[in-house]
């Protein structure tokens, strides 16, 4: 007995229709199974203030936490602790005077396959200023 050939454009296209449906299926099933055990979490999170230059110095006060919402899978972030979170704002780029700092979740440090959802605050106002470099008892003292 010969067996007959098979081409591979027989192959593919042979029953097409089953095939389509059991992949869009397969990609629906996926996606499900996929979306499933992701939770989000709240976590206050110290913010961190770096690389103000040296001569300059924040007056008045700025918030030590910012409220952040994470969401990933429960088996990741059942594990996440604040300590293993980290807000950090760069001042790099701030001026003397009263400045707006946007928090974005490039700001936030977390885990791979973490999003952050949101931060309270969402902006933070901050006012510079030139440090001092004599005392007031030695400026009254050089009067």
């Amino acid at each position: 007995m010969k067996k007959k050939a098979i081409g591979l454009k027989t192959l593919f296209f042979k029953n097409s229709l089953i095939k389509i449906v059991s992949l869009f299926l397969g990609v629906l099933l996926w996606g499900y199974v996929n979306s499933r055990g992701q939770v989000e979490m709240n976590f206050l999170v110290p913010l961190q203030l770096k690389n103000l230059p040296e001569n300059w110095k924040i007056v008045g006060r700025t918030p030590e936490n910012i409220e952040v919402r994470v969401k990933g899978r429960e088996s990741t972030l059942e594990n996440l602790t604040t300590a293993r979170l980290a807000a950090t704002v760069d001042l790099s780029k701030v001026s003397l005077g009263e400045n707006t700092v946007y928090l974005h979740g490039e700001n936030i440090n977390v885990p791979l396959n973490v999003e952050v959802t949101h931060l309270l605050p969402k902006t933070i106002t901050l006012k510079i200023e030139p440090k001092e470099t004599q005392s007031k008892e030695t400026q009254h003292l050089l009067k």
